[in-house]
């Protein structure tokens, strides 16, 4: 009897055991996972501030370049008005001429 009774105390002993080491098992699954998650999380992390780095290079260089070629019309449309106004001064200044011969004649 008393050989039953020392088995079933080292029965309960050896579930125990297996029991604490499945719990310390667990504990380290649980411990992994989680710094596997911290390590995710950091990695999408740093991608995402990555790609909103070279998102905003690329909006600037866009502005950059829409910026230069709103320039570049803006010269050409104010050249061209200038020549316009260089055209017109020839014939204005004749015909201001004109006037002013035409005044002192009278």
């Amino acid at each position: 009897m008393d050989d039953v009774i020392t088995r079933l105390k080292d029965a309960e002993k050896s579930a125990q055991d297996l029991v604490a080491a499945a719990r310390q098992r667990a504990a380290k699954a649980a411990a992994d996972a989680d710094k596997k998650s911290a390590e995710r999380k950091e990695s999408l992390l740093n991608q995402a501030v990555e790609d909103s780095k070279k998102m905003r290079a690329d909006a600037v260089s866009t502005a950059e370049q829409e910026k230069s070629r709103l320039l570049t019309q803006l010269e050409k449309e104010l050249d061209a008005s200038l020549n316009g106004i260089r055209n017109k001064i020839p014939a204005v200044a004749d015909s201001v001429l004109k006037e002013l011969l035409k005044f002192a004649h009278d």
